[in-house]
């Protein structure tokens, strides 16, 4: 037992310890009922006090470690030109690149020796103006990505639908009017393939996902 001196300076810690307990400053009230263990080792209110104090730190530990997190999602959240966004971006500019190159070539007549009939001169005309036509509609899309525009998600899926459509119908005249010797009704069997793979990819994601809907609000 401790003396009547050591059990009033006890007695002041454990007033302290209430008070702090009251105010919920949890460091105090281990402080405080360490100082009283350290006198008393067997005092059972500062024991009480110690666990509770151990308690309610460990869970406003795990409340402040949960804010934590959810502050660092908030700080992550999709309201940005990022993740898969990036790619969509990256896309549109390779695409432009792709349809002017390929717009060239149509109308270069030395790359296409086997031309031998009006059917595929006109496809290879036809072929290259469509190719500057989606070119355009490529520049128009990256404009609105960048700009973060509300209407890009719409028109994306609409251009991206057309060239795929296009595409398909551009594979099907191919096939019929150019001469099966050459590569190019290949070719655009494998560009259809593509457009039908990024339309089944691109355009879903579009529709439903929370970073398109939080990025795209101007």
């Amino acid at each position: 037992m401790p003396s009547e001196r050591i059990q009033r300076v006890i007695d002041g810690y454990l007033d302290e310890i209430e008070v702090a307990t009251k105010d919920g400053r949890w460091n105090d009230v281990s402080e405080l009922t360490q100082k009283v263990l350290e006198l008393d080792d067997s005092n059972e209110d500062a024991k009480a006090f110690a666990k509770l104090a151990g308690d309610s730190g460990a869970e406003m530990g795990q409340t402040t470690e949960y804010e934590g997190s959810e502050s660092s999602e908030t700080s992550d959240a999709p309201d940005s030109l990022g993740g898969w966004l990036i790619l969509v971006g990256l896309g549109l500019l390779f695409n432009t690149w792709i349809f002017i190159t390929n717009a060239a070539n149509s109308f270069n007549t030395k790359l296409y020796p086997g031309r031998t009939t009006p059917d595929e001169e006109l496809f290879y005309t036809i072929d290259g103006f469509s190719c500057l036509i989606f070119a355009g509609a490529n520049v128009i899309l990256a404009f609105l990505y960048f700009m973060k525009k509300q209407s890009f998600p719409n028109v994306y899926v609409g251009v991206l639908c057309t060239a795929t459509a296009w595409s398909f119908l551009n594979w099907l005249w191919a096939a019929n009017v150019l001469n099966p010797n050459l590569n190019d009704v290949s070719y655009y069997l494998i560009h259809t393939i593509l457009m039908l793979v990024t339309s089944a990819a691109w355009i879903p994601y579009m529709r439903k996902s929370k970073q398109v809907k939080a990025t795209f609000t101007r």
